[in-house]
């Protein structure tokens, strides 16, 4: 923990590092203190506290790894459910920041629709952002990641026949063959 800052009537503490697998965390925490003046003409004012929070987890690999970077963004899916929004960025643009953004709206489709199309989604963020995922690799990774999130213990899904649904076993749709191992179908 560091040192308070104060500048005015606004406090700053941040908090402890803690580190994670493959990221840092560190929340900042700001007191604004506002003062407003009564309406009736006393030499009193009466002051409120607005304090806000913001928490920075910083991914600390390198290296694409699809195991690292899920347990990363679904830790940054975990803060924003009680926390607020999520901002995305990286040092060279869209690169990294647009693979977890994409990834973050593709599992959010995933988790509430149960069905997605991850060239209509990349379509209509690059619409927005023409740099997002840039190179077929990033691509490749994005269904990497779909399908390990599919397969994971915490997603349910149906394969379609009553005595073929389960938990955590792999998914027709993301079993690769030798096709699809060379082939990966995007419109860019």
């Amino acid at each position: 923990m560091s040192e308070p800052m104060t500048c005015g009537n606004i406090n700053v503490e941040a908090g402890l590092v803690h580190l994670g697998a493959s990221w840092e965390e560190q929340s900042i925490s700001i007191t604004v203190q506002k003062r407003k003046k009564s309406l009736i003409p006393t030499p009193t004012t009466h002051s409120h506290f607005v304090d806000l929070s913001v928490t920075h987890l910083k991914y600390t690999s390198t290296v694409y790894n699809t195991e690292k970077f899920l347990a990363f963004l679904s830790h940054a899916r975990s803060c924003s459910a009680h926390q607020g929004k999520v901002l995305y960025t990286c040092r060279n643009g869209a690169d990294m920041s647009g693979l977890a953004c994409v990834l973050s709206l593709l599992l959010d489709r995933f988790d509430n629709d149960h069905y997605l199309t991850v060239p209509l989604v990349v379509g209509a963020v690059k619409t927005i952002r023409q740099q997002v995922i840039p190179t077929l690799d990033q691509y490749k990774m994005l269904y990497q990641l779909v399908k390990l999130y599919s397969e994971s213990e915490s997603v349910y899904y149906n394969h379609g026949h009553a005595n073929n649904s389960s938990k955590g076993q792999s998914n027709p749709a993301f079993v690769s063959t030798s096709d699809e191992d060379r082939y990966v179908y995007a419109n860019l």
